[in-house]
C-alpha cells in the first residue's frame, strides 16, 4: 500500500529460497559428514571382533590346530567351551570398540554409543564364529569370507566414499 513500486533488490530478495528456506534434518539437527564417517568407522571396529570370533571357533575344532585336539579331549562339556570362548571373545572385542569410542565427542549420545557397540560387538564376533565353524573350508577361504562381508559393509556404509549411502538410499 505505501511503496507500490518496489526497486529490484527488495524483489530479489523476497524471490530467493535462501532467506526463506532452512535445511533441518528430521530429528532437528544437522549431522556433520565427518560424525557419520566417525559411526562407520566404529561399525566397522565391531565387525572386525569377527576376527576374534574366528580365532575361537578354530580353537575348538581338534580337525584343525593340535592346540584345538587337546582342548576337544578334556572332560569340559563342549558347549562350555563355546559359550566361554564366545562371553570371553566378545568382551575382549567390546573393550577394543570401547577404547575408540570414548576417545570421540558424540555430543551427549555416549549412552547410545555403547549399547550399539555393544550389540554390534555381539554381532562381530558371532559372525566370526559362525564362519570360522563352517564345514571342512581351508582357514584362507574363511577369512576370505569375513574380509568379504566387511569390506562390503563398510564400503556401503560410506567409508570409502562418503557418497555411498546417499547412493545406496537412491538407488536401492
Amino acid at each position: 500500500k505505501k511503496n507500490p513500486e518496489m526497486d529490484i533488490e527488495t524483489i530479489t530478495n523476497l524471490l530467493s529460497a535462501d532467506s526463506l528456506v532452512k535445511e533441518v534434518s528430521l530429528g532437528g539437527r544437522t549431522i556433520d559428514g565427518n560424525v557419520q564417517f566417525f559411526y562407520a568407522l566404529i561399525a566397522m571396529a565391531c565387525l572386525y571382533g569377527c576376527f576374534i570370533g574366528f580365532g575361537s571357533a578354530i580353537g575348538i575344532q581338534a580337525n584343525i590346530t593340535p592346540l584345538a585336539a587337546r582342548r576337544c579331549v578334556t572332560p569340559t562339556h563342549k558347549l562350555k567351551l563355546i559359550l566361554t570362548d564366545q562371553l570371553t571373545s566378545f568382551a575382549l572385542g567390546y573393550v577394543d570398540v570401547i577404547r575408540y569410542v570414548l576417545k570421540l565427542d558424540f555430543q551427549g549420545q555416549m549412552g547410545k554409543m555403547l549399547v550399539i557397540s555393544f550389540f554390534g560387538s555381539l554381532i562381530g564376533v558371532s559372525m566370526g564364529m559362525f564362519v570360522g565353524s563352517l564345514g571342512k573350508m581351508q582357514e584362507g577361504a574363511k577369512i576370505g569370507i569375513i574380509l568379504g562381508i566387511s569390506m562390503v559393509s563398510s564400503f556401503l556404509a560410506g567409508l570409502m566414499n562418503g557418497n555411498m549411502k546417499d547412493i545406496v538410499e537412491k538407488s536401492f
